[in-house]
């Protein structure tokens, strides 16, 4: 994939997310968005403050990441093994079934009972922040590695864009089905 290509699909993905987010979430009810579609499972407002809480730990690891590196005219760039499995484990499948469940780690449970309108900015923040870390990137090797949320495991930079869109993409489709009841 080339780095116009690779921008194009991110930046796509995070626009589609926003007007997902609009289109399903932002019009709801308070108390619908707290409703829990099953006893231990999240509510909506809890998917997007987990969502909130994974996306500021890779923007940090991805503006260190940045820091510490020059920018740099390479135009190819491949996942890498463990980015394209993180990819792959993350993005709903057909019908939007989740292929690969995961246990969430302790720092990104969300705590219950936020007000809504904080979640959303939060959440949209976020969103903010990576629209721009991604006009940013992609001046620099896609292939630099940036910090997991399990240190020390690293995947590379254009790979880290990628898994967090797709584990947006899961968790929204969450939210959305919280709502549903």
């Amino acid at each position: 994939m080339n780095k116009t290509d690779w921008t194009s699909e991110v930046r796509a993905s995070l626009d589609s997310i926003r007007r997902q987010l609009q289109a399903s979430l932002y019009y709801a009810e308070s108390d619908v968005l707290q409703q829990r579609p099953a006893p231990g499972k999240w509510n909506a407002l809890e998917c997007l403050e987990h969502l909130t809480l994974v996306n500021e730990t890779y923007i940090r690891n991805i503006e260190k990441t940045l820091e510490k590196t020059r920018p740099s005219s390479k135009t190819r760039f491949a996942p890498g093994f463990l980015g394209g499995y993180l990819i792959k484990a993350n993005r709903p499948g057909a019908g939007g079934s989740i292929l690969m469940p995961t246990r969430t780690l302790k720092p990104y449970i969300p705590q219950p009972d936020r007000r809504a309108q904080a979640v959303f900015q939060d959440f949209d923040r976020s969103l903010d922040a990576l629209s721009a870390l991604l006009e940013r990137a992609k001046d620099y090797d896609l292939h630099t590695p940036v910090l997991t949320l399990m240190p020390p495991l690293r995947i590379r930079l254009g790979a880290a864009f990628l898994v967090l869109t797709a584990h947006i993409e899961r968790h929204l489709l969450q939210a959305e089905r919280a709502v549903r009841g």
